[in-house]
């Protein structure tokens, strides 16, 4: 079903990831969505390696969603 919403009208948005969590199924999803022409952003649950402020990761993450609503 998932699969799916990518080429229905309205078209989903945006595709979230965790970039944590990669399996065959999710590959599966992110390359409906590309087909598709959805942006995919990838997040984290976690704080990336190197990065010390919680605040501007979250804000990059906002930037991030909002370049890719904004398209």
């Amino acid at each position: 079903q998932m699969l799916g919403l990518f080429p229905a009208q309205p078209p989903v948005d945006a595709l979230i990831l965790n970039r944590q969590t990669t399996s065959p199924t999710t590959d599966q999803v992110r390359d409906a969505a590309q087909r598709a022409g959805v942006p995919v952003i990838e997040m984290s649950e976690t704080l990336p390696a190197g990065t010390t402020d919680w605040v501007r990761w979250m804000n990059a993450n906002l930037d991030e969603l909002s370049a890719a609503l904004d398209r």
